[in-house]
This record gives C-alpha cells, sequence and structure tokens, in this order.
C-alpha cells in the first residue's frame, strides 16, 4: 500500500514535470512566432 503511493507520487510529480515543461516550450514556440510575424508585418504601423 505504501510502496504504491510513493509510485503514483513520482507518477505525479513526473506528469507535473512535462506539463511545466510542455507549457514553457508552448509558450517560448507563440512568443517567437508572434514576434516574428510582426516584424515582418509590412503594414503594423502605418
Amino acid at each position: 500500500m505504501i510502496e504504491e503511493k510513493r509510485i503514483a507520487n513520482e507518477w505525479r510529480f513526473a506528469a507535473i514535470v512535462v506539463d511545466r515543461i510542455g507549457l514553457i516550450l508552448f509558450t517560448i514556440v507563440i512568443a517567437i512566432t508572434s514576434l516574428t510575424i510582426a516584424i515582418r508585418a509590412p503594414y503594423l504601423v502605418a
């Protein structure tokens, strides 16, 4: 019982870490894409 709980907690922690890495990568990709589109837009500031 205790061993199962420990393993479940380890999996929960691993899932949180993977989720956080995904969030960070998604945020970086969206920020870079948005900046690239804004910089390359010919009529952004008219």
